[in-house]
């Protein structure tokens, strides 16, 4: 999968993702940047990943892209649970002619100052994030695209006979 990281001038995001971890006794982070990443497929030609990106994912007035991997770590959906943004990026994709499949959008957090990051992993799940449905990704992880998914029907009759 190819990463596109969108970072927005003044995010106010990060003020309070920073709140929060004080809030919970995390005082020593100085600051926190917020960045909107999105994952397009992997065989997507580079000049239409940099269109995606510059025409699409990003606003020039507010906001700066940047393609490749990131620092910090991020949140994702974990796999098999449907990405909201996911059919609406795609759609606005193949509006401006790019059919692009998978998609897969990511919140990347990148915090700066002294704290333990066993910390920062343990109360992330207290307010970042869902572990029901999303997971933690950090620099050294790949993403992979979702499998396809293929539907099996299994017929039970009502009075519990497996067999007919």
């Amino acid at each position: 999968m190819q990463r596109v990281e969108i970072r927005r001038k003044d995010d106010p995001r990060g003020n309070f993702v920073r709140e929060g971890f004080r809030s919970l006794g995390i005082m020593d982070i100085a600051r926190v940047e917020v960045r909107d990443v999105y994952y397009l497929a992997p065989d997507l030609a580079p000049y239409a990943l940099r269109r995606a990106a510059s025409e699409l994912l990003c606003d020039p007035i507010v906001e700066k892209y940047r393609l490749g991997s990131g620092s910090g770590f991020e949140v994702l959906y974990n796999p098999g649970v449907t990405d909201p943004r996911e059919a609406s990026i795609r759609k606005a994709l193949a509006d401006i002619g790019l059919r692009v499949k998978p998609v897969r959008t990511a919140a990347n957090y990148l915090i700066r100052g002294r704290y333990r990051p066993e910390l920062i992993r343990a109360y992330a799940a207290l307010f970042l994030y869902n572990p029901l449905i999303q997971h933690l990704k950090y620099r050294d992880e790949t993403v992979p695209a979702p499998r396809r998914y293929r539907r099996s029907i299994r017929r039970i009759d009502l009075d519990g006979d497996l067999n007919r």
